[in-house]
């Protein structure tokens, strides 16, 4: 081989190596930027999203548990977005809420978390009544309101056609007898949250109550004080024979001491005679 040709030959064989070289140069820098760009695309998301509640008459607090976010936001029932932790939910019964937290430092970076709660409701009504037709008049009745309610309203039906919206009312009916008397209460707010009872409600036709009391004013002479209510003639028996027609109070004196026994018949005069 000559000296020119030795030449040539060793300049193909550097020209190999060197391309070879750059070549494999450059393969490395490709690897070393393909690294870079998944580890920085697939970087760790810690997210985990919890929450819990608190209930205070459905007004509900929710409270985000979650940590290493930088923005959340909350959702009842799928789609409506709330604009804080807060919601008030009066009507009482479960309710979906979703809670996602986002790390935006990172692309897709995210979490969700979806459960119920349960409201208990603004909605406390019990409705209840009692009543009394003692020392009220003829036929009358007075109504007591036992209802356990927030914001009371109410609506009487005295089973006569006749109705009220008082409290506790007071109700004189045509006649004696038995009435099925309904009592309706409702929210003032919410005014399907409601309640209602019925009962029966007896009336006479007069009520009168006989009592007395007594005062020994010096052994043997006694002050018998009259406390009947709604009625118009007395009859006193006094235990020892004698007798006292339509007084009130009275003042009698007995012969000897003994135990007597002291009767009260008391009378609506003008009222049937009851």
């Amino acid at each position: 081989m000559t000296q020119l040709s030795h030449i040539l030959y060793l300049i193909c064989v550097y020209k190999n190596m060197i391309v070879e070289i750059l070549s494999k140069i450059r393969l490395g820098l490709l690897a070393l930027s393909f690294l870079f760009h998944f580890s920085n695309a697939n970087a760790v998301c810690n997210l985990n999203a919890q929450y819990t509640y608190t209930d205070s008459m459905g007004h509900i607090k929710l409270i985000n548990l979650s940590n290493g976010y930088n923005r959340a936001t909350w959702h009842l029932n799928h789609t409506n977005l709330l604009p804080n932790n807060t919601v008030y939910l009066p009507v009482a019964g479960k309710y979906l809420i979703t809670l996602t937290i986002y790390d935006t430092n990172q692309v897709n970076c995210m979490d969700t978390f979806m459960g119920f709660i349960n409201s208990t409701g603004d909605c406390i009504t019990q409705a209840g009544f009692k009543y009394s037709s003692e020392n009220v008049g003829k036929n009358a009745a007075k109504f007591t309101n036992t209802t356990v309610s927030n914001r009371l309203k109410c609506l009487w039906n005295f089973g006569d056609g006749m109705i009220s919206n008082d409290f506790q009312p007071l109700h004189q009916y045509l006649n004696a007898g038995t009435y099925s008397t309904r009592l309706l209460v409702y929210d003032s707010l919410y005014q399907w949250c409601s309640d209602s009872i019925e009962l029966p409600v007896s009336v006479k036709e007069c009520y009168v109550e006989a009592d007395f009391t007594f005062i020994d004013t010096n052994g043997l002479r006694v002050f018998l004080n009259n406390k009947s209510k709604n009625a118009s003639a007395y009859l006193w028996n006094f235990g020892d024979g004698s007798y006292n027609y339509n007084y009130g109070s009275v003042s009698h004196t007995y012969t000897n001491y003994s135990i007597r026994y002291v009767t009260l018949i008391a009378k609506d005069t003008i009222n049937n005679f009851c």
